[in-house]
């Protein structure tokens, strides 16, 4: 594997005494290790459900993004802007829920080609189901930790995505 200098190199210089020891790609392994438990999790967490549909992590964030704005009408531009997708990746999974009895589109009085997305009924058993299996997941995943850990561990996450973002950007550009 070859060591990327740039990266090394600035990691060396905020952190001597702590990067210096690992070869690139050491937290990478972490959150993958993280990722696939909490698939292997979420999947069994459906394994003996009534309910046939077990949703992608996607579809399962876009129920809950669209119950968590229901105070507002929400279209699938909104979709597309919350989860950074195009318009083809939200249609796709906008029909998937549809399909499932998850979500239903309405035209809207002033333009018919307007439809505005409503959760049924079926969506918001389902995304109370999803987030009882979440808390399980996280509260494990978080266990031994204090308060103050936790909220720690949750800034340095934020601070990891934005870096990520900003890099994403510069790769863009």
């Amino acid at each position: 594997m070859k060591k990327n200098t740039k990266l090394s190199n600035s990691l060396d210089k905020k952190n001597t005494n702590v990067i210096k020891d690992y070869k690139p790609g050491f937290l990478l392994g972490k959150f993958r290790k993280i990722n696939i438990a909490v698939k292997k999790i979420w999947a069994s967490s459906w394994k003996d459900s009534s309910d046939d549909q077990e949703l992608t992590p996607v579809q399962g964030a876009t129920i809950g993004f669209l119950i968590d704005n229901s105070d507002r009408d929400l279209f699938q531009k909104d979709v597309e802007k919350e989860f950074n997708i195009t318009g083809a990746t939200a249609t796709n999974i906008l029909k998937c829920l549809e399909k499932y009895n998850m979500i239903r589109r309405e035209s809207v009085e002033n333009d018919g080609r307007l439809k505005k997305i409503i959760v049924t009924e079926h969506g918001k058993r389902h995304d109370e189901k999803a987030l009882n299996s979440l808390r399980k997941i996280e509260n494990n995943m978080l266990n031994g930790m204090s308060d103050e850990e936790i909220i720690l561990f949750n800034k340095l996450l934020e601070k990891c995505v934005s870096n990520l973002e900003i890099l994403c950007q510069d790769e863009i550009n």
